[in-house]
């Protein structure tokens, strides 16, 4: 499950949803494809 923040659109979101997270750094947001460990 994500958290959305809605202001003119999307102003933030951060959490995993189908396969990518999307994350906060302080050069903005960004979204990158959830891993599987490996063991």
């Amino acid at each position: 499950m994500a958290l959305v923040k809605y202001g003119g659109g999307i102003t933030q979101m951060s959490g995993s949803i189908a396969g990518n997270t999307f994350a906060r750094n302080r050069y903005g947001n960004y979204v990158r494809s959830r891993t599987k460990p490996i063991n």
